[in-house]
């Protein structure tokens, strides 16, 4: 097996097991919010992961009393006045979305053992993987719609798939937290809930199951089929583009106001929606067509599958049709929407 790539003490890296990853983020003093760094830490474990052939099942957890708590969005907030060539660098590269993982498609197992709970962009991680195990006692949350932001990572299609329009919007509109009991009998995200020193064992005898008792062919097939069936890439990235497209979110200042909030540790002042932003001077014509760009799945020998047409050249394409200029300021303000500034669970205390 190859090396892994470099990476910091923020991120573990272990192998319990034969064919078996455990990834563990570790800033338990910031509740597992992952930093600018961290998510590129995880970008090149997770691509290191996808190529390496001896393993076949991701076990993901935290250290300490929170599964992840979203972005540091501190460090968000401080980003709204990075220069416009680095953030478009930064949207390019999060291609697999927040963290790396919420928007990665890949047809080796992934398990999340949750503990604590997970928010935000936490969230919307747990959403992708495949089997969930949780504390009991765990709370979750995807309250992006009260810090001015919306869950485009991945959370808005993935939870409406599972959970139902009606309770999707229980967390997606409201922005409500809700209990483990809730999640596993009412929304359907949680494979099995157990007491918090009982999570991660459980995780790993899913992973030794997969690993032991199932051929990894058969299990990389099925899943690509899972993936196939339920569309989501076409509905995970679609979402995606068309909040990014949406004039709502260029230069909008009830984003700005939900971060400067949190940081000021105070509670946001919304302004009406149609003051939200400077929109595009002209208005799309009769004869404008946003022409849905056509695009399949293509599952080669490689774990990965891959859409035609690269998300950045969409996402310009999406720009342009709209009439939306691509000046710094609108390539700041995406940035922020397109990595999810999510709360930490801190606000909550």
């Amino acid at each position: 097996m190859a090396l892994s790539p470099p990476h910091s003490s923020e991120l573990i890296l272990a192998f319990p097991s034969r064919h078996v990853l455990l990834l563990t983020l570790n800033r338990p003093d910031a509740l597992n919010s992952v930093t600018v760094e961290l998510a590129d830490e995880l970008c090149a474990v997770l691509d290191w992961f996808e190529r390496e052939k001896e393993l076949w099942v991701l076990v993901l957890t935290g250290a300490g009393r929170m599964f992840c708590a979203g972005a540091d969005l501190k460090g968000w907030d401080n980003r709204l006045v990075r220069a416009a060539s680095t953030d478009q660098a930064d949207i390019s590269a999060n291609k697999y979305g927040f963290a790396s993982i919420s928007r990665r498609l890949t047809a080796k197992p992934i398990i999340a053992a949750v503990n604590g709970g997970a928010y935000g962009g936490g969230m919307e991680i747990l959403l992708n993987c495949d089997l969930v195990v949780a504390d009991e006692n765990a709370k979750f949350a995807l309250p992006e719609v009260r810090r001015g932001v919306a869950a485009i990572q991945g959370g808005i299609p993935r939870l409406a798939q599972i959970a139902g329009h009606q309770r999707a919007s229980e967390m997606l509109l409201l922005g409500r937290t809700i209990t483990a009991k809730d999640a596993y009998e009412r929304f359907g995200f949680i494979n099995t809930l157990k007491p918090p020193s009982s999570v991660l064992p459980t995780a790993l005898e899913y992973a030794k199951e997969l690993v032991e008792k199932c051929s990894p062919d058969s299990v990389q097939t099925t899943k690509r089929a899972l993936i196939l069936a339920e569309d989501s890439n076409r509905s995970v990235l679609e979402a995606a583009w068309s909040a990014e497209s949406s004039g709502l979110f260029v230069d909008g200042e009830n984003l700005k106001e939900g971060l400067r909030a949190f940081v000021e540790k105070r509670s946001p002042i919304w302004k009406n929606p149609g003051a939200n932003a400077k929109l595009p001077s002209s208005e799309l014509r009769e004869d404008d067509t946003l022409t849905e760009t056509e695009f399949t799945l293509s599952f080669s020998a490689s774990s990965q599958p891959e859409v035609s047409d690269t998300e950045s050249d969409l996402t310009a394409s999406w720009q342009e049709a709209a009439h939306i200029p691509q000046t710094g300021d609108t390539f700041t303000t995406l940035y922020v929407i397109a990595l999810q500034a999510y709360y930490s669970l801190s606000s909550y205390q």
